[in-house]
């Protein structure tokens, strides 16, 4: 991330998908300073994490069995629910409602 002449560049790691979404948000909620966007990034970092469970749970299954042959629960379904509410949280703590396109006052 480049905070140079208010040129700021989403982190390598995340997906390109995030990475619009950083600079989307950044550009229509006017995030510029270091605050917001360390608290955008571990939202992206968080949708990005769980995207990445959904993907393995959905070509796993939603159960899985374990050494002895009995069903439970993909372990991911946690990680994917605990990303899910990172991301809710970070965007709260922004003030911001994503699906409305508005910023809370």
């Amino acid at each position: 991330m480049k905070f140079l002449d208010n040129d700021l560049r989403p982190p390598g790691h995340l997906t390109e998908e995030s990475k619009k979404f950083f600079t989307d948000l950044c550009g229509e909620y006017g995030l510029d300073d270091r605050a917001s966007c360390e608290i955008l990034i571990k939202a992206c970092e968080a949708k990005d994490r769980a995207e990445a469970a959904r993907s393995q749970i959905e070509s796993d299954g939603i159960m899985i069995a374990d050494r002895h042959g009995q069903l439970k629960n993909h372990p991911l379904l946690t990680v994917e629910r605990d990303a899910r509410s990172a991301f809710v949280i970070s965007m709260k703590a922004l003030r911001l409602d994503v699906q409305s396109g508005r910023k809370y006052q």
